[in-house]
C-alpha cells in the first residue's frame, strides 16, 4: 500500500510538470487548475481507496494526464479527442469498483452513456454537419457526462458510486472540460438563438433533476443527483460569458470536487457533531465552502437571461435542500472510527467558508484586479 501511495503521489507531481513544461502562458492556468482539483482528490482520500490496487492507481494517472493534456490542445477535435478517453477510462473505473449490478436496464451501468458520448464527439468531426449541429452534440457530451453517475443511480447496491472518488474524478473531469471549453473553443453559436437560451435551459434542467431527488429517500442518491446538478451549475457560470462569474466557476469546480471528498463516508455518527457537519456540508449548511461558490456564481447580471437563470438555480437549491427532512443518514456500526487529519482538514476548509461569505460582494472587483487581463481567451 505504501508502495501504491509514493507511487500515486510521484506520478501526479510528474504528469503535472511534464503538463506545466509543455503549456503555454495562456494555458498555464488551466494545469494548476487541474491539479488543484485533482489534488485534493488524493488528499481527502481518506479510505485510500486509489491507491488501493494498482488498477485504479493507474487509471487515476491516465485519467489525469489526459484531462490536462486536453487543455494543452489547440483544436477542438483534439480537445474532443482527449476528453473522450478520459471518459472511458472514468467508465472503466467506476464498474472496476462498483458492488455488483442490478437495478432496472439503462439506469444501472455508466457504460452506454459513455459509448452515446464518444458518438458524440465523433459527429462533432463530420464534414458536412453545420456549426449549430456541431455545438448541439458539444453541449449534448457534455450534459451527457455531467449525469453520467444517474445511470447507476437506481443500483441497489451504489453506496461507492456516491460521495467517492469515483464521483470526484468524474465531477473533476467534466468540470475542468466544460470550463476550457467554455473559455477556449465556445464558438459563437452558443450566443445566438436558438442556443443563447441555454443560460436559462440549464437551470431549469437543475430544478427538473432537484425536483427528481425529491421521490429518493436514500441520501446517497440524492447526493448523485446534486453532484451531477453541480457540475452542470459550473458550466452554467462559465457560459454566461462573464469574466467575474467564470472565476467563480473556477473556484465552484475545485469546491465541488473538495467536497466530494469530503463527504467521502459511508455512514455518519450522530453522536459526533464534527462528523454529522461534515457528512452536511455538501448539502449547502450555510457557511459551507460550496455555499459560499454559490453566492458568489449568482452575483447580480445585467443579462435578463443570466439573472432569470439565477433565480432557477436558487429555486432548485432551494428545491433540492427542502428535502433534507425526508433523507435517511446511515449510522454508523460497531466502534468509531479514528478522527483523522484529514478530517480535521476538509472541516477546518469547510469551516472558512463563513468568512468567505462576509466577501461575497467585493469577491468578483478583487478577484478581477488581481487576474486582470492575463488570460486572454476569456471573453
Amino acid at each position: 500500500m505504501r508502495a501504491r501511495i509514493f507511487f500515486l503521489v510521484l506520478a501526479v507531481f510528474l504528469v503535472t510538470g511534464l503538463a506545466v513544461v509543455q503549456a503555454s502562458e495562456t494555458r498555464l492556468p488551466w494545469v494548476l487548475i487541474g491539479f488543484l482539483g485533482f489534488i485534493g482528490i488524493v488528499v481527502f482520500d481518506s479510505y485510500q481507496e486509489i491507491p488501493k490496487s494498482w488498477t485504479n492507481s493507474a487509471l487515476f494517472i491516465l485519467i489525469y494526464g489526459l484531462t490536462l493534456q486536453s487543455c494543452l490542445e489547440s483544436t477542438p477535435d483534439n480537445f474532443w479527442r482527449d476528453q473522450a478517453g478520459a471518459v472511458f477510462l472514468a467508465t472503466i473505473l467506476f464498474e472496476q469498483n462498483s458492488l455488483p449490478w442490478s437495478g432496472l436496464g439503462f439506469f444501472r451501468s455508466t457504460m452506454a452513456p459513455s459509448v452515446l458520448y464518444f458518438l458524440l464527439v465523433l459527429a462533432q468531426t463530420l464534414p458536412f454537419f453545420s456549426a449549430d449541429v456541431v455545438f448541439g452534440c458539444a453541449l449534448g457530451a457534455i450534459l451527457l457526462f455531467s449525469f453520467l453517475e444517474l445511470f447507476s443511480i437506481l443500483r441497489e447496491n451504489n453506496d461507492r458510486n456516491s460521495g467517492s472518488f469515483m464521483s470526484a474524478i468524474r465531477s473533476g473531469v467534466c468540470g475542468l472540460g466544460s470550463l476550457f471549453y467554455s473559455a477556449t473553443f465556445l464558438p459563437g453559436t452558443a450566443k445566438e438563438a436558438p442556443f443563447v437560451f441555454i443560460r436559462v435551459g440549464l437551470p431549469l434542467l437543475g430544478l427538473a433533476v432537484a425536483t427528481l431527488s425529491l421521490f429518493f429517500r436514500q441520501w446517497r442518491r440524492r447526493y448523485i443527483l446534486f453532484c451531477c446538478n453541480w457540475s452542470v451549475f459550473v458550466f452554467w457560470a462559465a457560459i454566461t460569458g462573464e469574466a467575474p462569474r467564470f472565476y467563480a466557476a473556477v473556484a465552484a469546480f475545485i469546491a465541488g470536487v473538495w467536497t466530494i471528498m469530503m463527504t467521502n463516508r459511508r455512514a455518519a455518527d450522530a453522536s459526533d457533531t464534527r462528523d454529522l457537519y461534515l457528512k452536511l456540508s455538501a448539502w449547502g449548511v450555510p457557511g459551507s465552502l460550496m455555499f459560499s461558490m454559490i453566492v458568489f456564481a449568482l452575483f447580480p447580471s445585467e443579462s435578463l437571461l443570466v439573472r432569470e437563470g439565477s433565480v432557477l438555480w436558487l429555486v432548485t437549491f432551494f428545491v433540492y435542500w427542502s428535502g433534507l427532512r425526508k433523507f435517511e443518514l446511515p449510522k454508523k456500526q460497531g466502534e468509531a472510527s479514528a478522527w483523522t487529519w484529514r478530517n480535521s482538514l476538509a472541516l477546518s476548509i469547510t469551516i472558512a467558508g463563513a468568512g468567505l461569505l462576509a466577501g461575497a460582494k467585493y469577491f468578483p472587483e478583487i478577484i478581477t484586479q488581481v487576474l486582470g487581463q492575463s488570460w486572454g481567451v476569456i471573453k
